[in-house]
C-alpha cells in the first residue's frame, strides 16, 4: 500500500510540476503571443460604416504587438486639427486603412505621422483620416467626396487596398472590450451582447481557466488557428468531444464576435449583404470621376501603393491612361518590415521605410517647391 500510496503522490507531484513548468515556459516564450487582447472602441457610423469613438484612449493589444492609441473629437488615430487651415499652409489628407490609421503596429508613430513631422517645418500639414477595414476602397472614396473636401485640402493621397474596388458596408460596435462586426446598420446587437455577458466578462471557471492558463489559452490558439484543417487529428478530436465552443474560443482568442457569420433567410437576403465587385474599367472611371471633381475644387488627388507588388505595377499603368496621378513608392519588401505570420501589418521598421521614400517622393515630385524653401 505504502508503494502505491507514494507512487500515486510522485504521479500528482509530478503533473503540477509539469503544470507549473509549462505555463512558466509559455509566459516567458510566448508572452506576448498570448496575451489577453483588448479591442479599440467602434461606434457605428452612416459614411464609413464605422469609426472610433471620439477622445477615446487606451491600449490595443493582440497576437503579435501591443501599442497604445489616442482618438481625436472626430473618431479618427491622432490629435485634434483644426477645419480652417493657417494662411499659407499646404494640407495633406490621407485616406487609407490599417497601415496608415496609425494603431496597427509596435510603435507611436506609423509612416503617416512620421510624414506629418517630416513635414510640419515647411508649413505643410498632414491629416490621417484613415480607419481600418478590407474591402474599403468605395467607402473611402464616397468618404472623400462627402466628408474629406470639407477640410480644405491641398492634396489627397489615397492608399489603394484593393484593385479592382470593392464596395461592402459593415458596421462595428465595441462591447465590454469584444469587437462585434454586423451587416445591417439597424441589426440587433442583443444575442452577441448576452453571449458576451454569459461567457466572456463573468466568472465562470471556463473564464478564470483562461485568464489564468497560458497552457489554456495556447490550446485555443492552435484550434482557431487550425480548425479549417481537416487532416488536424487534435482538432478532430476537439469538434468530435465537443471540448471547445468555436465560437467562445475565437472571442478568447481573437477579441471578436461575427455577426456576419450568422445565417441568412433567403437568397435575395443573401444577396443583398454580397459585396459589389467592380471591373477594372469600372474603378478607374470612379477614380477618374473623382479626380476631376477634386481638379474642380483645385485639390490635387494621388493614389499610392507601398511596396513592390505587380498589383501596384498594373495598377500604375492603368492609371496612367487616365491621367489619374500615382504614386508607386517601390520598396522591395523584407520580412522585417511585417510581423510575419502572426500579423500582416507593418512593423515600425516598415514604417520608418515608407515615411522615408514617401518623404523624398513628396519633396522631388508632388509638393510646389516654393513651399519647401525655408
Amino acid at each position: 500500500m505504502k508503494i502505491i500510496f507514494k507512487i500515486i503522490i510522485y504521479s500528482i507531484v509530478s503533473i503540477i510540476a509539469l503544470i507549473f513548468t509549462t505555463e512558466i515556459l509559455l509566459r516567458i516564450t510566448c508572452g506576448k503571443k498570448l496575451s489577453r487582447w483588448s479591442n479599440l472602441p467602434y461606434i457605428p457610423d452612416s459614411t464609413l460604416g464605422y469609426r472610433y469613438v471620439p477622445n477615446a484612449k487606451g491600449v490595443f493589444s493582440n497576437v503579435a504587438f501591443t501599442n497604445e492609441y489616442s482618438v481625436n473629437s472626430l473618431g479618427f488615430s491622432g490629435k485634434d486639427f483644426s477645419m480652417n487651415k493657417k494662411a499659407g499652409c499646404f494640407r495633406i489628407i490621407v485616406i487609407g486603412t490599417s497601415d496608415e490609421d496609425g494603431i496597427h503596429t509596435d510603435g507611436s508613430l506609423n509612416y503617416v505621422f512620421l510624414l506629418r513631422d517630416y513635414l510640419q517645418k515647411y508649413n505643410i500639414d498632414v491629416v490621417n483620416l484613415a480607419i481600418e477595414g478590407r474591402e474599403r476602397s468605395m467607402i473611402n472614396i464616397n468618404f472623400i467626396r462627402s466628408e474629406c473636401v470639407k477640410y480644405n485640402p491641398d492634396l489627397i493621397l489615397y492608399k489603394i487596398s484593393e484593385f479592382p474596388f470593392i464596395y461592402k458596408k459593415r458596421y462595428r460596435y465595441t462591447y465590454k472590450d469584444v469587437l462585434i462586426a454586423y451587416a445591417e446598420p439597424n441589426e440587433s446587437l442583443d444575442s452577441s451582447k448576452l453571449f458576451i455577458d454569459k461567457y466572456i466578462n463573468n466568472s465562470s471557471n471556463t473564464v478564470k481557466l483562461y485568464n489564468w492558463s497560458y497552457a489554456y489559452r495556447y490550446l485555443c490558439k492552435y484550434y482557431i488557428d487550425n480548425k479549417d484543417d481537416n487532416e488536424n487529428k487534435i482538432v478532430k478530436y476537439i469538434k468530435e468531444k465537443n471540448i471547445l465552443n468555436d465560437r467562445l474560443v475565437t472571442a478568447y482568442v481573437r477579441g471578436t464576435i461575427n455577426n456576419l457569420s450568422k445565417k441568412r433567410k433567403s437568397k435575395k437576403e443573401l444577396e443583398k449583404y454580397k459585396p459589389i465587385k467592380y471591373s477594372e474599367k469600372e474603378s478607374l472611371e470612379v477614380l477618374d470621376s473623382l479626380n476631376r471633381e477634386l481638379a474642380l475644387k483645385n485639390i490635387k488627388f494621388y493614389v499610392y501603393d507601398d511596396y513592390l507588388s505587380a498589383n501596384a505595377n498594373k495598377c500604375k499603368k492603368l492609371c496612367s491612361r487616365y491621367n489619374i496621378g500615382y504614386i508607386s513608392l517601390d520598396i522591395p519588401y523584407k520580412k522585417e518590415y511585417s510581423f510575419g505570420d502572426k500579423d500582416g501589418h507593418s512593423s515600425s521598421e516598415g514604417h520608418k521605410v515608407i515615411a522615408n521614400y514617401f518623404y523624398k517622393v513628396l519633396k522631388d515630385s508632388i509638393i510646389p517647391r516654393n513651399l519647401l524653401a525655408n
